[in-house]
C-alpha cells in the first residue's frame, strides 16, 4: 500500500499519537535509530525493501543500530476514538562479546600471546523488512577481500572492521601460564547468520559465524575459532575461552579436540523496548 502518514519523533520516546487518521485498515510501522535513507519512501514495499547497512550505523547508545517493528491489519474507526498500537522494536544485528581468555597450556609451553580477535562469516546488510537472507558477506572464511585468499591479520584487511575486528593492545596481549583469565570485553556485530549445515575448511565460504582469537606461543601462531550455532537478530552472545593446546592453522577450521574449552551465553538484547503509537 501507499504511505498515508509519516511523522518523525524526537528521541528518546516510548509513545506517540498520530492525529486525524481516517477510518480504515492500516499497516503501522515504527523505525528507530534510522541509519537508512527513508525520507523518500512512498510505499510499504519500498519501506520494507530499504537496505540497512552496518557501515551506516553507530555503536554508540545515542544513535545506535536501526530498529524496526510492523503491525498489519490495524483497524481504525476514525472520529474522536483512538486506537493504540503496541510495537516491539528490535535491532537488526546480533552482538558477540569476547568476555575473557585464559591460558591453561602445559607449563612447559609458557605464555600465550593474544594478537587479535575477529568475527568471520558475518553479514553487513539487510532490509528493513528482513526479507530473505542478509547479504554483504563479512570476512568470509577469515580471508582478505584481495582475492589472494590471505588470512586477515589487521583491521585494514577486514570487512567492516569497526564491527568485526579488534587488534589487542600490546599491554593486554601476554597471558602468563596458569594466571587468572584475562578480561577483554570486545564487542562485534553482524546481521544474522542462520546457516543450518556448517561449512569449514580453508577458503570455504558459506559457513556459520565464528569468533576467532588469534594467538601464539613458542613462536607459532594459531587460530581458536568459536562457532556460533545460530547468530540471531537482536541476541547477545558472550564468549569465554580457555586455551589448553595448539589451535588450528586456519581461522575457518575447528581446533583439535581438547585444545580449548568454550562457554557461550546467549541472551536477548534487552535495551530495546516497546513503542506505543496511538492513531
Amino acid at each position: 500500500g501507499s504511505l498515508y502518514k509519516a511523522e518523525e519523533v524526537a528521541s528518546p520516546f516510548t509513545s506517540h499519537t498520530i492525529p486525524n487518521v481516517k477510518a480504515g485498515t492500516y499497516s503501522v510501522c515504527a523505525v528507530a535509530n534510522t541509519c537508512a535513507a527513508i525520507s523518500d519512501v512512498t510505499t510499504l514495499t519500498k519501506l520494507t525493501g530499504t537496505v540497512v547497512k552496518l557501515s551506516d550505523c553507530s555503536t554508540t547508545e545515542s544513535t545506535g543500530f536501526a530498529m524496526y517493528a510492523q503491525a498489519d491489519g490495524v483497524s481504525v474507526s476514525g472520529g474522536s476514538s483512538a486506537t493504540p498500537v503496541s510495537l516491539a522494536v528490535t535491532r537488526f544485528p546480533a552482538r558477540v562479546k569476547l568476555m575473557s581468555v585464559k591460558n591453561s597450556l602445559p607449563a612447559s609451553l609458557g605464555a600465550l600471546t593474544v594478537e587479535n580477535v575477529m568475527l568471520i562469516n558475518g553479514y553487513s546488510q539487510w532490509t528493513l523488512g528482513a526479507s530473505g537472507n542478509p547479504t554483504g558477506a563479512m570476512n568470509p572464511a577469515g580471508r582478505k577481500s584481495n582475492g589472494a585468499g590471505d588470512i586477515i591479520a589487521s583491521a585494514s584487511d577486514a570487512n567492516e572492521a569497526t564491527y568485526s575486528f579488534k587488534a589487542v593492545p600490546s599491554g593486554d596481549q601476554t597471558l602468563a601460564n596458569g594466571s587468572a583469565a584475562k578480561s577483554y570485553g570486545y564487542y562485534f556485530y553482524s546481521f544474522p547468520n542462520l546457516v543450518q549445515t556448517d561449512v569449514t575448511g580453508a577458503k570455504q565460504t558459506g559457513g556459520k559465524a565464528r569468533l576467532v582469537v588469534t594467538a601464539s606461543f613458542n613462536g607459532n601462531r594459531y587460530y581458536y575459532p568459536v562457532t556460533i550455532p545460530l547468530l540471531e537478530r537482536n541476541k547477545c552472545y558472550e564468549v569465554t575461552i580457555i586455551v589448553s593446546g595448539a589451535g588450528s592453522d586456519d581461522p575457518n577450521v575447528p581446533v583439535t579436540k581438547g585444545s580449548m574449552s568454550v562457554n557461550i551465553t546467549v541472551s536477548d538484547w534487552v535495551a530495546g523496548g516497546d513503542y506505543t503509537e496511538t492513531i
